[in-house]
């Protein structure tokens, strides 16, 4: 058998072997792609020669824009034989093939378009430069781009004493004026002043999330928000925090504040019960399930880690299972333990290399620090992205040493060393084709102690053996697209358990504590499996599979639980699937697109409580949602966009209490995709304990006569407060009270009693309240008369019921000093202890003047209040034309006008003339002949004069009246703008012909879905349809309509290459490219792309089929230029929303000739002959399949471009030299037959297939058989030496 010694290898585009003289030497670095290589060498994605093919500056960059900012990523060229490899001796071999000594090489990693030089952290290079759209120049090394830490100069950091600011040393009168607040007839409620009391709670942490100039990430800069009963209680509202109204809408006021006003002030201002203004909050920003501050975690992020998605691990973090107290070995070629992604969860860095060889843990090959970062990156640090097990402890073992070997003997010290520190999951990112029987062992001693060792399965695209992966007791696993096909380059069959995403995977490298890259490989699938496993033993207590096992059960039953909870993939022979974490944890995910799930009222089954307001948390499963709550009794319900009866809940508490028993009532809103959840319902009990008694008397009357009794009432608050045995009120006399009782509230006062005072106590609970009672001699007062009873005042004015010296009032037996006022409707007008009534809304109340004395001598005058408009607005065209009409609008505010009838008024303006008329509805007709600018006024009518409001609008006579508007018939919209501003809000394209364009106005017939300004901008507000209606107002009656559809965008378009390919095309050929649609805001109604080339060089090299996304090559000059050209194919999304990606394909000469090209027993170097060379060269991208025989492992050469069959089994038990003895015959039963079938995967899906029969003697040697026919027709074997 032959050894074959490697090292890893840098992962570089060796495309150069197309000009080598030489022919068949060292044409390729791997058999993936074409492109890299080495021992299970992992494919870099789409890398970029540098030649004709490389986009052309301005078509790259307008492409990328068309794909809404879809870049082609910078990538290193090296496609020149100075690529970075490793040659061997071609001694090597022949010196040591007599000995079946094993090495091991790590699987090998290459970069990604994202640079195969590493990438910065993405929090700091998010935004694509233009040298970053472009393929990297010939010869170009593309540096390894770092973050760097954020410098601040000495100047910035110098702290400041702390100064007051302008704002902050704002006078009381400023701030007076900065917020003028509400009238005084605004009275606020009960609730209105416990929703100050929350927000005074909150009010310092609302200023610090600001800065003084009032900018925060956390909420919109000068706006708060009210819920508000009725547009002029918003505006009232917005007034009263010297602002205006910027929208009103489902009872949500939004406040747009005035200059020098920041939230923070408005804030603090309506928290306080100085000012007269209700509760307002921050119209705070929500975002889409961004939970983690990771950059790459970010689906609109260019460094987007997919594989977070695939597995779903995020649904279960929400729930603490994030691998907390697992420990991760990771063996491979050591850990950049300084990164800053890395540094925390790093516990051990160690290396097994021997003392004879030079040993390292800094990571030079850059390979164990990306497979460190995908297993167990940090998360929410702000930082790159975060591992699969973030929680997880990273124990690194380094088994490459200072020269790049990667032996045996270190990975067996590797696993024993895991094995004693007691690590729960072990990472082997690397393999070899060679089968040890001692590796074997010792893997299953790690095994039966409870070690759970997970493989890379490799990355020749075969289903040959790799070893530690074929091994028993390891999880082999395989690597995927996103679509979940495998990756072209993984190994698969019989041997591989899982599959799990490995390309495009981004992660941390080592070449500095900022670095990160992408690359591609079963290295990077295998911790993608490995911190799924960590996660899932992180919540192992609620892995019933899983309680109570050790040892090698544990593993096995780990094993299982991951096979058995699985996606399937969507290409055979990748093992069971990918383990789904939340259906291991039986967590129900909705699709984004379904209705909302309920919302969950977490009150800890908790219903009854003793404080007057309660904030309960609400929560929902759901994403992109927003939650509404009541507690009137009435359940919110969401139609066509608007949300009824219903407050947004914010802070995800909702405030609940204000009555004995309330029902809180909760629905949950995608306006995204216009679907709503059922409502959740929970009833609640409110026993508080009084908080204040508050005593009154009948009509106010506070003197009492000897002989007399008063009714005093004792209004307990809050009025549900629970107290005493059935909330009885124990009255009680404190003083003065030997001749006076009380009972229930009534006090009696003996007669004979003499005149003096008497204290009455009334008690609820904990809580008095008392009352002076004045007692009288006797009764003085015989009658009380208005002279007028009746009176009609208007809002704000005030009258005096005794009138002018007292005129309009008599009062026997005493004077008017001996009555008291009272008013049954406060609310309507009150009156003071002269009679003086001041009128606040419309509506009746009775004034009462009763003698003070308790003989109940009263009289009554019913004051009737008047709204009178505060103002008049008319709406209507500037342009009305001869002969016809059109209706002037008035709205009349505020709303609860007590008359809204007006009393119109047309004349003509300056020199107009003719007849022009107006109704009393306001319509305006035009009579032929007229001809100027005319006025129309309107008046409130049934007013006095002096106070009647008026308005008065003007509009000019035309003969040229509107003939006709037209509209687009249709129009699509999104609901929001995703990550690819996909069109939320546009312009009609309104035509109208003759008239005045302006003489027109927009109505939506759903404004909540689609609402349109005055000059035809239409603007999403949530997913649904809308008729848009374009109407003349010149009175020609003219209008059209268009139709708008509000629909969900896709989130993000992955290209992936088809049938195991791997973005290389032959000319002539064809590959199939799919787009993978993502549907995390809902799913988009239109999934359909287009497929094109990029504009400039791409389209000499290939075309594509734009419904299909067949690609063709058409031309190829690798020949004359000595580099591959790379052509790139975009997929546009075909509903309008921007959404898009590019892809890049490499296009080969025409192949006219291909061969598997057996050059020994089990040695194959297979080649192509390209149209118009003449040479043979290397194929460069091809699978190989292995039929009969047992075990075959597979190795290759990247440098000779070789590979070769490795048996597992002797097949005689006879040496080499005993056959030979015995003439070289060989029984039929000491043969193997194999076939090998090796296909390109250039789209030319050419093939050749090759039988061989060998026998593979005891003492390790491999010869090849040749068979002939006995007499009897019986075939037997010799030695087939050359």
């Amino acid at each position: 058998m032959k050894l074959k010694k490697a090292r890893i290898f840098s992962a570089v585009l060796a495309a150069s072997m197309l000009l080598n003289s030489t022919g068949m030497t060292v044409l390729a670095e791997s058999n993936n792609e074409g492109i890299e290589a080495g021992l299970e060498t992992e494919t870099s994605a789409d890398e970029p020669a540098d030649n004709d093919s490389e986009p052309e500056e301005g078509a790259a960059e307008s492409d990328a824009a068309n794909v809404a900012q879809t870049v082609v990523e910078t990538e290193e060229a090296a496609v020149e034989s100075s690529a970075v490899t490793e040659e061997q001796p071609t001694t090597e071999a022949a010196e040591t093939e007599e000995q079946p000594a094993t090495e091991t090489t790590a699987v090998e990693e290459s970069s990604t378009e994202a640079g195969t030089a590493e990438t910065s952290s993405p929090a700091e290079t998010e935004e694509s430069t233009s040298s970053e759209s472009e393929p990297a120049t010939e010869g170009t090394t593309a540096e390894e781009i770092t973050t760097e830490e954020e410098t601040t100069t000495e100047e910035e950091t110098t702290t400041e004493e702390e100064t007051t600011t302008e704002e902050e040393t704002t006078t009381e009168e400023e701030t007076e004026e900065l917020f003028p607040g509400l009238p005084e007839s605004y009275k606020l409620s009960a609730r209105q002043l416990e929703d100050k009391l929350v927000l005074a709670d909150y009010a310092d942490e609302i200023v610090a999330l600001a800065d003084d100039d009032g900018n925060s990430d956390a909420y919109a800069k000068g706006e708060v928000i009210y819920i508000a009963d009725s547009l002029e209680e918003a505006e009232a509202v917005a007034e009263g925090f010297g602002g205006e109204l910027k929208s009103f809408g489902e009872g949500v006021a939004v406040i747009r504040l005035g200059e020098k006003r920041t939230v923070g002030q408005a804030v603090k201002a309506a928290s306080s019960r100085a000012y007269n203004l209700p509760a307002v909050w921050p119209n705070y920003y929500y975002r889409l399930f961004e939970e983690y501050n990771d950059p790459a975690l970010q689906e609109y992020s260019d460094y987007y880690q997919w594989a977070h998605e695939y597995v779903g691990d995020m649904y279960v973090w929400d729930k603490g299972y994030k691998g907390a107290g697992v420990k991760i070995g990771i063996i491979d070629t050591g850990v950049r333990s300084t990164h800053e992604d890395l540094a925390d969860n790093v516990k051990q860095n160690v290396s097994m290399v021997t003392s004879s060889a030079t040993a390292t843990t800094s990571d030079p090959a850059e390979h164990g620090t990306h497979v460190a970062g995908i297993a167990a990156a940090v998360d929410n640090n702000g930082k790159g992205g975060a591992g699969i097990a973030p929680d997880a402890q990273i124990y690194a073992y380094s088994v490459m040493d200072a020269d790049g070997y990667m032996m045996d003997e270190y990975i067996l010290r590797a696993i024993l060393k895991a094995k004693a520190d007691g690590v729960d999951v072990v990472n082997m990112s690397l393999g070899s084709g060679y089968y040890s029987k001692l590796e074997e062992d010792t893997i299953k001693s790690a095994y039966e102690s409870g070690v759970a060792i997970f493989a890379a399965a490799g990355n020749e695209s075969t289903n040959g053996y790799e070893y530690p992966a074929s091994y028993n007791n390891v999880c082999s696993v395989a690597a995927l697209n996103p679509d979940g096909s495998k990756a072209g380059f993984t190994n698969y069959g019989n041997k591989v358990d899982l599959a799990f995403p490995g390309v495009d995977i981004f992660s941390t490298v080592s070449n500095s504590d900022q670095s990160y890259t992408f690359m591609d490989g079963t290295s990077m699938a295998c911790p993608v499996a490995v911190g799924t496993a960590a996660v899932i033993l992180s919540g192992a207590d609620k892995v019933s599979a899983l309680k109570g096992k050790s040892g090698k059960a544990k593993v096995d039953a780990l094993f299982s639980v991951m096979q058995k909870n699985v996606i399937k993939a969507s290409s055979p022979q990748v093992g069971s699937g990918t383990t789904y974490l939340p259906k291991v944890f039986n967590i129900k995910v909705q699709a984004a697109d379904a209705v909302p799930a309920t919302p969950e009222i977490v009150d800890n089954n908790t219903t009854t409580f003793t404080e007057e307001w309660v904030e309960i948390p609400v929560t929902c499963s759901a994403r992109n949602v927003q939650l509404f709550y009541s507690i009137n009794g009435k359940k919110p319900a969401y139609k066509n966009g608007i949300v009824t009866n219903g407050q947004l809940l914010s802070g995800g508490k909702a405030v609940v209490g204000g009555a004995k028993q309330v029902t809180l009532n909760v629905i949950a809103v995608n306006r995204i995709t216009g679907k709503a959840s059922k409502v959740a319902s929970k009833k609640y009990k409110f026993e508080p304990a009084p908080r204040e008694v508050i005593i009154s008397s009948a009509d106010s009357v506070n003197q009492i006569a000897a002989g007399k009794n008063l009714a005093l009432t004792a209004t307990v608050v809050p009025s549900y407060a629970k107290f005493g045995t059935g909330n009885k009120v124990e009255w009680s006399v404190v003083s003065g009270g030997s001749n006076v009782t009380v009972k229930n509230g009534k006090v009696a006062v003996a007669k004979g009693t003499p005149a003096g005072e008497c204290v009455i106590q009334a008690k609820a609970g904990e809580v008095t309240s008392k009352v002076t009672i004045k007692i009288l001699d006797a009764v003085k007062i015989t009658k009380v008369k208005f002279g007028t009873s009746k009176f009609t005042i208007c809002t704000d004015d005030s009258v005096n019921l005794a009138g002018e010296n007292n005129s309009n009032i008599t009062v026997e037996g005493g004077s008017i000093t001996d009555v008291v006022w009272s008013s049954n409707n406060k609310n309507v007008a009150t009156v003071d202890s002269n009679g003086n009534v001041t009128a606040w809304r419309p509506g009746k109340a009775t004034i009462k003047a009763t003698a003070n004395d308790g003989s109940k001598k009263a009289a009554s005058c019913t004051v009737t209040v008047r709204q009178l408009a505060d103002k008049i607005v008319l709406n209507g065209p500037d342009k009305i034309a001869v002969g016809k009409s059109a209706t002037i609008k008035a709205t009349i505010s505020p709303s609860n006008v007590s008359s809204k009838k007006l009393l119109w008024d047309v004349k003509p303006v300056g020199s107009a003339s003719g007849t022009v008329t107006v109704s009393t509805s306001g319509k305006v007709s035009v009579k032929a002949g007229a001809s100027g600018k005319f006025e129309v006024t309107a008046t409130e009518k049934d007013v006095p004069e002096e106070k009647a409001k008026t308005a008065s609008i003007q509009f000019e006579v035309t003969t040229n009246p509107i003939t006709n508007i037209e509209l687009p018939k249709t129009a699509s919209l999104f609901s929001t703008s995703g990550y690819y501003d996909a069109p939320s809000y546009m312009k009609l394209e309104t035509k109208v012909t003759g008239g005045d364009s302006k003489s027109v106005e927009y109505t939506s017939s759903a404004p909540g879905v689609v609402s349109v300004d005055s000059e035809g901008w239409i603007y999403a507000r949530a997913n649904g349809k809308a008729t848009i209606t374009c109407a003349a107002t010149d009175g020609s009656n003219k209008k059209a309509k268009c139709n708008v559809v509000v629909s969900v965008p896709m989130s993000r378009v992955t290209i992936v290459p088809k049938n195991a390919n791997e973005g290389i095309v032959s000319v002539g050929s064809k590959i199939t490219l799919s787009a993978k649609v993502s549907n995390n805001f809902g799913k988009a109604a239109n999934q359909k792309v287009k497929w094109r080339v990029m504009e400039g060089s791409s389209q000499n090299y290939i075309k594509v089929n734009e419904n299909t996304g067949v690609v063709e090559g058409i031309a190829s000059d690798a020949l004359t230029t000595g580099q591959l050209p790379r052509a790139y194919v975009i997929a546009e999304a075909q509903d309008g929303s921007g959404v898009g990606a590019v892809y890049g394909v490499y296009v080969l000469p025409k192949v006219t000739k291909f061969s598997a090209n057996q050059i020994d027993v089990v040695d194959f170097q297979p080649y192509v002959e390209y149209e118009g060379d003449g040479r043979l060269r290397p194929a460069l991208s091809y699978n190989v399949e292995i039929s009969g025989g047992k075990d075959i492992g597979y190795q290759n050469n990247p440098d000779t471009g070789t590979f070769w069959l490795v048996p597992k089994w002797t097949t005689t038990n006879r040496t080499s030299a005993d056959i030979i003895a015995a003439g070289g015959m060989v029984l039929p039963n000491e043969v193997q037959k194999v076939k090998v079938t090796v296909t390109l995967k250039d789209g030319s899906n050419k093939k050749q297939t090759v039988s061989v029969e060998y026998v593979a003697t005891k003492d390790g040697k491999i010869y090849g058989v040749k068979s002939h026919n006995t007499k009897d027709s019986k075939t037997v074997y010799s030695l087939d030496v050359q």
